[in-house]
């Protein structure tokens, strides 16, 4: 009787951990496609951010290049003011007999 009924036991446990161990091989397949779905959208995102990235680069020399173009043309404009302000002021210092 005794026998018996270890025998029951240990089938019961053998059942019980082979339920077990089919279960985490069924857990850790899905867990392995989870991995591998996730590793994908990772992929995904670093070439989006590479590509955000260069293009944010690339915009931001053509802002700086723009920038500098009209900074070089306020200096030029400032240069062609004062230049024609000392000439102004000449022709009128001329005609009013100053000189």
């Amino acid at each position: 009787a005794t026998y018996q009924l270890n025998s029951e036991k240990l089938d019961y446990n053998f059942q019980v951990l082979k339920k077990r161990d089919e279960e985490n091989t069924i857990t850790k397949s899905q867990q392995k496609r989870k991995i591998t779905r996730l590793q994908d959208t990772l992929n995904n995102l670093k070439g989006k951010f590479a590509k955000q990235e260069s293009s944010f680069r690339e915009e931001n020399q053509q802002l700086a290049d723009v920038y500098k173009r009209i900074t070089d043309q306020f200096k030029e404009l400032q240069k062609k003011s004062k230049h024609f302000q000392a000439t102004d002021t000449k022709k009128v210092h001329r005609c009013l007999g100053y000189e």
